[in-house]
């Protein structure tokens, strides 16, 4: 596969952002011309890896400095905001874990990046789809962590409410990112009591009266609710009675969490193996119901469960997938065990979309299609890394498609040499 740095077609890639860097000193004085320097900075950051080399990370301070001036996090303009919020995530992931700003220039950077998420409550034009880049980078990276190591908690709050507010003007994708930057915050805070305004925030978001109007803000708070009842469970019992909050004016999360239920679907258990798996018609009559194709006796079956409810889905081990992967699923919980059972977000849902995508990237690598792994192998890498992100197990999967790809190059070097 081609380095990212190809882009910069043999010429040193850190004399190519130096050279842009000193296109902001000093400053452009017209918005027009900042913003192409800034386009231009952007850019060429976005094809820097992570880990640079030891050349990169020198020239990489001086960039780092130009772009944390006060004249640029505190710049008047919007769209330079945006365009200086772009660059910086750029920096931190490459420097990543070692931020190359002080605490007050990361508090900074924070306080403008939170505002700049009020873009998010418009879902078109490239101030969006760079924000939505930016909302991954930032959980991607675990910002969060960061922000809440320097303990700007005002920050955090606010940026509770920018989601809270914008959610309903965007994307499953996107509002699935918020939810997860949420939720990492909200479980990261377990070591203290959580914070009230972000437990009230969150409760508030999900009144009865809320479930129609702002459908998607009130499924966002349910869900991050969700993802916490363990860091909630001790806490929300006595603010809901300092709040004097009457639980039938909310989501039923909030009354289970304070009265400890365990809230799942009844399901009904069926032993299976790594067999593959037949939908059939039930002793019932009910058809599409998922039954164990019996010829393997002498395989340890792993429990499975068939959702009464939705009869083309198969609960594996406690997580509801659809019926043509969860053969995958079985195979893999059987070599690996629970590959979620680590997972940072609790909410089911979350983990289920992640065991999806691994299950369809293995069912792809499974074809021995190499010339599609191939084209498709960077969305593959992303998907594999953001499953590590969300501490989803897949070391097994990185190791197999690190084999791959040098397999693939080998391939391609004695092709070369046959044709030389």
């Amino acid at each position: 596969m081609a380095s990212r740095l190809s882009v910069f077609s043999g010429i040193q890639p850190e004399n190519v952002l130096m050279d842009v860097v000193r296109r902001l000193l000093p400053l452009p004085s017209s918005c027009p011309e900042l913003l192409d320097v800034l386009a231009h900075m952007e850019q060429n950051l976005s094809w820097v890896n992570q880990m640079p080399s030891e050349s990169m990370k020198y020239a990489m301070h001086p960039i780092a400095e130009a772009l944390i001036a006060k004249e640029l996090v505190k710049h008047h303009d919007m769209d330079v905001n945006i365009s200086v919020v772009c660059c910086n995530c750029e920096i931190l992931r490459i420097m990543a874990p070692n931020p190359p700003y002080n605490d007050n220039q990361l508090k900074d950077f924070f306080e403008l990046t939170t505002m700049t998420f009020e873009k998010l409550s418009s879902s078109s034009g490239g101030c969006y789809t760079r924000m939505t880049k930016v909302l991954k980078i930032f959980r991607k990276a675990k910002f969060p962590l960061l922000m809440l190591d320097l303990k700007i908690d005002k920050l955090v709050v606010q940026l509770f409410k920018q989601f809270l507010t914008v959610a309903d003007f965007n994307p499953p994708v996107v509002v699935l990112e918020m939810e997860m930057i949420m939720s990492m915050i909200m479980i990261m805070k377990e070591c203290d009591a959580p914070m009230v305004e972000l437990v009230e925030l969150l409760v508030m978001s999900v009144r009865n009266s809320n479930q129609i109007d702002l459908h998607v803000c009130w499924q966002l708070g349910e869900n991050v609710l969700k993802n916490c009842v363990t860091q909630l469970k001790s806490h929300l019992p006595g603010f809901v009675r300092k709040m004097g909050i009457p639980l039938q004016d909310y989501s039923k999360i909030v009354g289970q969490i304070c009265n400890g239920i365990h809230f799942e679907d009844e399901k009904k258990t069926l032993l299976i193996s790594n067999d593959s798996i037949m939908s059939t018609k039930s002793k019932t009559g009910v058809k599409g119901k998922c039954k164990r194709k019996c010829n393997s006796p002498k395989k340890k079956a792993l429990p499975i469960e068939v959702s009464s409810s939705k009869s083309c889905i198969i609960c594996v081990k406690g997580y509801n997938v659809k019926s043509n992967i969860a053969p995958i699923l079985v195979s893999i919980f059987m070599k690996h065990g629970d590959i979620a059972a680590e997972c940072l977000f609790k909410t089911a849902s979350i983990r289920e979309s992640f065991l999806q995508v691994i299950c369809e990237i293995v069912t792809q690598l499974q074809t021995n299609d190499e010339k599609t792994i191939i084209s498709k192998m960077e969305e593959i890498q992303r998907q594999v890394s953001e499953a590590e992100a969300a501490n989803i197990r897949v070391s097994w999967l990185r190791s197999y498609l690190e084999a791959f790809r040098r397999r693939n190059e080998s391939m391609e070097i004695k092709s070369k040499n046959m044709d030389a």
